[in-house]
C-alpha cells in the first residue's frame, strides 16, 4: 500500500474503500448474527481516526 502523508487525503480514501466494497454489505457473527455495514456504520467509525486503516480487515474478524 502507498504511503499517505496527507490526512485528509487518507480519510476520503478510507471513506471511499468503505462505500466500495464494504457497505450494503452484511456478514453474519456466530453469537449475534446477521451484521449490516451501512452509512450510519460508516458515520459511526468516522468518529474514530485510526479506525478506518482496519476496512480491509473488517468482514474478515467478524466470526
Amino acid at each position: 500500500m502507498k504511503k499517505i502523508d496527507n490526512l485528509k487525503l487518507l480519510r476520503k480514501k478510507e471513506t471511499n474503500f468503505y462505500k466500495d466494497y464494504i457497505q450494503g454489505t452484511k456478514s453474519k457473527h456466530s453469537q449475534i448474527g446477521d451484521i449490516k455495514y451501512t452509512q450510519s456504520g460508516l458515520e459511526t467509525v468516522s468518529k474514530q481516526p485510526n479506525a478506518g486503516r482496519d476496512f480491509g480487515s473488517l468482514k474478515k474478524r467478524v466470526k
